[in-house]
């Protein structure tokens, strides 16, 4: 998700950070970076969820002509949504970051 994010222009990392990632640098689980990245793509994914909501106010038009409410997707849907773009995509993104963990 961070590497769709960062494809996006939602997530911008310095040029210390983006440099590790580009050359395949391990970065350590539970470093300051790993977790600045984790947190990060965390608040895009609900910064990115409310603007959504505002500009579609989560509603569609049916063929009747008539509107239908529908739910928001959940953070955690849109999250897996955004994984299954960077799997569609991931011959054409860039690296995504490198850290050996269980948590992803």
């Amino acid at each position: 998700v961070p590497v769709v994010l960062y494809v996006m222009g939602v997530l911008k990392y310095s040029p210390e950070l983006d440099q590790k990632i580009l050359s395949l640098t391990q970065i350590s689980a539970g470093s300051e970076e790993e977790c600045e990245i984790r947190a990060a793509s965390v608040v895009a994914v609900q910064e990115l969820r409310k603007a959504i909501s505002r500009r579609f106010s989560a509603s569609i038009l049916l063929s009747s002509g008539e509107e239908k409410l529908q739910s928001m997707p959940t953070a955690v849907q849109l999250d897996w949504w955004l994984w299954h773009q960077g799997e569609r995509s991931r011959h054409s993104h860039p690296p995504h970051h490198r850290t050996m963990t269980i948590f992803y």
